[in-house]
């Protein structure tokens, strides 16, 4: 605290470093000069405390200069200047209490060093409290303001009384402290580096789909996939049986079948350091309790083709599939070392095209399965206008039920779990005991989005993570849980790191220490690639000793894994995660929870694609702290201050804005701020779609932001707050996540929905005439005409190529029709070959199960083509979908008019016959004679 009385022997011991003032003997005299002679003369002092003593660095620091009068004069024309420490900048003024006082003059400025409030006016035994904030230093240590002084006059045009200097920085003998700052670090985001190449499909033996199995155009809404249990088990790389558990699966109910496509993905295998230091999580102390020291297999998937049946409604059965898996994956319970490892099985519907009807959207995960929409569509997939979401599904957010303060911890991890601190979140380093959990309630009829309900879970076990679920140390990518009283929870990682949760109540038995939840971890180590994916880490549950069930953090995105032949029109898809909870019961403010990170998007297009898609994983931001106003702002009139008001219960000053006068609330000193949570962390977005600015300028990954305290209060009767505004209390922003565009070599199953039931599509090709008869000279038409069967295998890349009959050449193409989900890879059907071509050829196209594609064009009969039957002939050319890296550029053909192995054609629908037609002959024997020859 910077704190000085106004005497005659205090501007002697400091006259030598007072700004431009120059004192001698008559300096210290002037009180009896008749010059400025009173009745009484004014005295003030003046002190600084701050609120946020120790928070990271580049955050808002909270400041109280509080100037009293202690004569019975009044001060006039008071100017209150105020060096903050080097490397801080005024923010915003937080509010201003005046005991009696008048306010008349000006305040800072924006991002100034120097503070000035001038030209008011203090009466006796009046007082002057400002609050504000300031921007913190980036550069961690700890800080002191360089100097705080008061000067004042007697009267309004009087000569000054004195300057009132404290702790100048040349006084060593100055011992308070309260407005001293330490900055601690922010706990670093790791610097990423781009990773190889994990190779192509050719490392990845070829999975045999059935593109198309689910059906032509079909209309998609609500929950597609299936979710599968494994039991506990681990699954080694090379075998091809996973057990799965008994019991329903989540999601829409359909079994699993030979041939169908299945998704198996690691959840959660990271494992932590598990000290009661700042060694938690990573093992570093440089984390400051955050991050993991392996993220062992979490996040790893695979592709598969099911070669066994498994029933939705009872599981209890192996499913075998018909090739080794790649990966190694487990499911374990928590032990006294490691979190629980989870993976799942997800049936993958398989469309030959497809469109959204209504929001698409995934089961949210619950600890053992959900939180992944997948789908596989081989022609084209249509936005259609509408929405993929998976907000807050994945990890869920940590709580921790009503606590007393008195025996609040201050570690990173408690061992009692349900007496000290609040509880982390979920993540990939295991699930928690006290979680935050949703259920689908309701499906909004109009946009079809699911609609949520929230409850709380305890999983009844002493601890899920090892050491224990709660307290400020953050496990891997989910927030840490807030310790002490009233502080916030820590923000969920994944694309980079969450936010720290905000300090605790200033009124804590032992005053403000560093409680916050630490700030999940980033789930990466290097640039994201499409080997691995990761939900959203939930938030840390705010510290509560008032809401009966705890202040929850929010849940972290989900995962969405799209891959289609073509990816046309506009829409969105959600991942994000979600606000922690606000902190309040009642009109009680608690701590408040941290923010859910965003999740990841995985979009594949193997053809050239320009949807117009926005896309969403944005952290969510850390929950607000509500009845933390300095003021009591239930009344909506002005109320009168009392005569009698001293400088501990100070008044509101009286204001109107826009039209409406409110003020004179009082000032209450038990509402200071409480701890807003951390904001989550962006997520990832991957992609590979070949128009990459449609994606680009539409694609968020942004970290939700920092919770403030005083949120306006959703009670309609409060007063406007007459532009007051908040402030983080050491709450801290989640960092930004990551949107990188990958190449189709990066992916291990980029040619996934390219692939047939083990067999190449079986195309027909069909031509037909309808001018079966013509001469030389004569325009002809032909139709050509390919499908694909739907119990067939898909195509891509198809070329056409008609070889004419001889003499016959090309001349238009009249049109295109394209059906059941049919692709022309360059976006146009009005693209013709080279007009007088013998050999026209049109392409390419991409043909899914059960499509078709019909060319209609014209050729002409040279004018020397003798009379006959002239035979069309017609080819169908694409890639070998089972191409190996031995023989890359393998292609199937398909024709039409070839003779067979008798040496016989018996298509003939595109034959024309050529006749020439006679030429009348007249020979003129006399003027009135002839003869005609027929």
């Amino acid at each position: 605290m910077k704190s000085s009385n106004t005497l005659n022997s205090v501007i002697a011991k400091y006259s030598h470093i007072l700004t431009g003032i120059v004192f001698t003997a008559t300096s210290v005299l002037p009180l009896a000069t008749s010059a400025i002679a009173q009745t009484a003369t004014p005295a003030l002092t003046i002190t600084a405390n701050t609120r946020t003593p120790l928070i990271p660095a580049s955050s808002e620091v909270i400041y109280r200069i509080t100037v009293v009068a202690t004569s019975a004069a009044a001060a006039k024309k008071v100017k209150i200047t105020a060096m903050l420490p080097t490397g801080f900048t005024y923010d915003k003024e937080l509010t201003m209490l005046t005991n009696k006082a008048v306010i008349a003059g000006t305040k800072p400025t924006n991002g100034a060093n120097t503070l000035i409030w001038d030209n008011y006016t203090i009466p006796a035994s009046g007082s002057i409290n400002i609050f504000f904030t300031a921007k913190a230093s980036a550069t961690p240590g700890a800080y002191s303001m360089r100097s705080l002084k008061v000067d004042y006059y007697k009267s309004d045009t009087g000569t000054p009384v004195i300057t009132n200097p404290t702790d100048p920085l040349s006084v060593a003998t100055t011992s308070a402290t309260s407005e001293n700052v330490t900055l601690k670090p922010i706990p670093p985001t790791p610097t990423l580096t781009i990773a190889p190449s994990t190779g192509s499909t050719t490392t990845v033996a070829p999975i045999c789909g059935q593109p198309g199995s689910q059906g032509l155009g079909v209309d998609l809404t609500g929950i597609v996939n299936t979710y599968y249990k494994p039991t506990m088990q681990s699954v080694a790389a090379g075998t091809k049986i996973i057990e799965i558990a008994s019991g329903a699966a989540k999601g829409v109910a359909h079994d699993i079948k030979p041939g169908d496509l299945v998704l198996i993905a690691q959840m959660q295998d990271a494992s932590i350091n598990i000290t009661n230091t700042e060694a938690y999580g990573s093992g570093s102390t440089t984390n400051q309790g955050s991050g993991q020291t392996s993220m062992g297999s979490s996040g790893l998937y695979e592709y598969a083709i099911a070669d066994s049946t498994v029933l939705a409604a009872s599981g209890n059965v192996n499913l075998t599939l018909t090739k080794p898996l790649i990966n190694t994956y487990t499911s374990a319970a928590a032990t006294t070392t490691s979190g629980q490892k989870r993976f799942q099985v997800i049936r993958v519907p398989q469309y030959a095209s497809a469109k959204i009807l209504g929001t698409l959207y995934a089961s949210p995960w619950d600890g053992n399965v959900g939180g992944i929409f997948a789908v596989d569509a081989f022609g084209t997939f249509d936005f259609n206008n509408q929405r993929i979401s998976v907000n807050e599904a994945g990890f869920r957010g940590g709580y921790g039920p009503r606590n007393s303060y008195q025996s609040a911890s201050t570690g990173f991890v408690a061992q009692t779990a349900s007496t000290l601190g609040s509880g982390k979140g979920e993540g990939v380093a295991g699930t928690p005991r006290y979680l935050a959990t949703k259920s689908l309630s309701n499906v909004d009829p109009t946009t079809k989005a699911p609609i949520w309900t929230g409850g709380f879970t305890d999983n009844g076990t002493t601890n899920g993570y090892p050491g224990g679920d709660t307290g400020r140390g953050a496990p891997a990518n989910a927030g840490g849980g807030a310790d002490y009283h009233n502080a916030g929870g820590g923000g969920g990682g994944n694309g980079g790191n969450g936010g720290q949760g905000g300090l605790p109540w200033e009124g804590s038995p032992t005053g403000i220490q560093d409680a916050g939840g630490r700030p999940g971890s980033s789930s990466l180590t290097n640039i994201p690639t499409p080997v691995k994916v990761f939900m959203g880490g939930g938030g840390g549950g705010g510290e509560a000793n008032d809401a009966p069930a705890g202040v929850p953090g929010g849940a972290g995105g989900g995962i969405v894994m799209l891959r289609a032949g073509t990816i046309v029109g506009s829409g969105t898809i959600y991942a994000n995660g979600t606000n922690g909870d606000r902190g309040s019961y009642q009109a009680n403010p608690d701590g408040a929870g941290g923010g859910g990170a965003g999740g990841t998007v995985l979009i594949q297009s193997r053809n050239p694609s320009a949807p117009t898609i926005d896309i969403q994983a944005k952290g969510g931001n850390g929950g607000n702290t509500e009845q933390d106003a300095f003021y009591d702002y239930v009344r909506l009139t002005p109320v009168t201050i009392p005569a009698n008001q001293n400088s501990n219960d100070g008044y509101s000053p009286i204001i109107t804005l826009n039209g409406v006068t409110t003020g004179g609330y009082p000032y209450s000193s038990s509402r200071a701020p409480h701890g807003p949570g951390g904001g989550g962390a962006g997520g990832i977005i991957l992609y590979n779609v070949t128009t990459a600015n449609y994606i680009q300028s539409n694609a968020l990954v942004t970290g939700g932001l920092s919770g403030h305290s005083d949120d306006p209060s959703p009670n309609s009767t409060l007063a406007p707050r007459g532009g007051k505004t908040q402030n983080s209390h050491g709450a801290t922003a989640g960092s930004s996540g990551q949107l990188v565009r990958f190449t189709g070599g990066d992916d291990l199953f980029s040619d996934l929905n390219a692939q047939t039931a083990c067999s190449p599509a079986n195309l027909a090709m069909l031509v037909s005439t309808s001018t079966p008869t013509a001469a030389p000279g004569d325009v002809v038409s032909y139709k050509m005409s390919v499908t694909n069967p739907a119990s067939s295998g898909g195509a891509t890349a198809v070329s056409f190529d008609n070889q004419l009959p001889t003499g016959f050449s090309y001349t238009s193409t009249s049109s295109i029709v394209l059906n059941g989900g049919t692709v022309a890879a360059s976006r146009s059907t009005t693209v013709n070959p080279t007009a007088g071509s013998t050999r026209p050829t049109w392409g390419t196209f991409l043909i899914p199960p059960g499509a078709k594609v019909e060319i209609n064009f014209t050729a002409t009969i040279g004018a020397s083509v003798p009379n006959g039957v002239y035979h069309d002939k017609a080819y169908s050319i694409y890639p070998d979908p089972l191409r190996t890296s031995a023989n890359p550029n393998a292609t199937i053909t398909k024709s039409y008019g070839e003779a067979n192995a008798a040496g016989i054609i018996t298509e003939t629908g595109g034959d024309i016959t050529v006749i020439r037609r006679s030429v009348p002959l007249v020979w003129n024997l006399a003027p009135n004679q002839r003869i005609v020859r027929r």
